[in-house]
């Protein structure tokens, strides 16, 4: 046994007594000092034996430094090449170097975490939850976000996670992920956004752009472009509905007989309608309106209503009313046909007919009809013809 001594930083000698082992100093009372080490001393040098006392020690498995008190001026804590902590002086920034595995066990507070690039390379290191069971489906690695309020309390701003999409075994095809944002709305904290392994994109909320602002595909040559006055303009693109390959800028296709297309307006007014135009540019290079048919109420009464159809032209300059077909089934060619113009009404008082050859009879139908003898036939229900006399 004898009697040895040591130094802390610019303290000391402190004695010591190496009966346990003469070769350590051994002691379960905490070292302590309340000097205040100047600049550039030590606090505490672990020397390597044989070594020269310039590197820890590489016969220790591993080696705990406790501190119990604050620190106002650390200055450097190093363990071999794995793990390097340095601050510029008292109170300044900290800044971890070369980490090699660095492991927690209990929840961190951060007031701030930067992670800088050194070099033109950097290397990632993984953080890596080795005490996830991953049997269990969506067991997940959740970093949640702190602020604090006007009282000084704490709250979850958010998470950001990382989960499992099934659960996972030693077989890839099952190793599916995916990483998701959650925020707090009125105090409670949901999810936002979701990308899963497929990479589809789930997000909670709107999607707002900004004016002129796109989503596409490829270098957005088939893109929908959004406007803030409110339009939609979708570009280079078929719009198909029901098919993935329609033929023409708008299709639809459908299995049912009818119902391809409808255009529905909220209102029941009399001579409401909804209307369907055909427009082209003039000699001018104007957008103008060359025709249109539009379906109207003529009566709106439930279970008892009746509509007609329009069909408009474009005649000097104006759009006009070509053609009205009534509920009844009476047509108007350049008139609205009253209740006493039954059939084939015609503003211009011209019918004009094509010559033809003599037509197979309609059991219960007459047929009005011309020849290339320029005479006008009446050909009867049973098949009989007749001529018309005129003067």
């Amino acid at each position: 046994m004898a009697i040895r001594t040591y130094s802390v930083g610019s303290l000391g000698p402190f004695t010591f007594d190496d009966g346990v082992n003469p070769e350590a100093f051994v002691t379960d009372a905490p070292i302590r000092t309340t000097h205040v080490p100047a600049v550039g001393s030590d606090i505490l040098r672990l020397d390597d034996v044989g070594s020269s006392g310039v590197a820890a020690p590489s016969d220790a498995s591993y080696v705990v430094i406790g501190f119990d008190g604050d620190l106002s001026a650390e200055r450097q804590l190093a363990v071999g090449s794995s793990l390097t902590l340095v601050d510029s002086g008292a109170n300044a920034n900290v800044t971890l170097n070369t980490i090699q595995n660095l492991r927690i066990i209990d929840t961190p507070t951060f007031s701030q975490l930067v992670l800088l690039q050194v070099g033109s390379s950097f290397v990632y290191q993984p953080i890596d939850y080795k005490n996830i069971d991953a049997s269990i489906l969506a067991s997940r690695i959740q970093i949640p976000f702190k602020l604090t309020d006007q009282s000084s309390v704490s709250h979850i701003a958010g998470y950001i996670k990382f989960g499992q999409e099934q659960s996972w075994t030693s077989t890839v095809s099952t190793q599916d992920a995916y990483y998701s944002i959650e925020l707090s709305k009125n105090g409670t904290v949901a999810e936002k956004l979701r990308l899963g392994s497929n990479g589809d994109l789930t997000i909670v909320g709107n999607h707002i752009l900004t004016n002129t602002q796109a989503i596409g595909i490829s270098a957005f040559d088939e893109r929908i472009e959004f406007y803030s006055a409110g339009n939609i303009a979708l570009m280079n693109a078929n719009v198909g509905i029901g098919t993935i390959s329609p033929a023409q800028l708008f299709e639809v296709a459908t299995n049912n007989v009818f119902g391809q297309a409808s255009l529905y307006r909220q209102s029941n007014g009399m001579n409401h309608g909804t209307l369907l135009e055909f427009a082209l540019n003039n000699s001018g290079n104007a957008r103008t309106i060359y025709g249109d048919i539009y379906g109207a109420i003529m009566t709106n009464t439930a279970a008892s209503e009746d509509g007609y159809l329009v069909l408009r032209t474009m005649r000097l300059g104006t759009i006009t009313e070509a053609v009205r077909i009534l509920s009844s089934g009476n047509v108007g060619i350049g008139l609205t046909p009253t209740s006493n113009m039954v059939g084939l009404s015609i503003e211009a008082g011209i019918l004009t007919i094509k010559e033809t050859t003599t037509p197979i009879a309609d059991t219960n139908y007459g047929k009005v009809y011309t020849k290339s003898d320029n005479l006008l036939y009446f050909q009867d229900g049973v098949g009989t013809e007749h001529t018309i006399a005129y003067v």
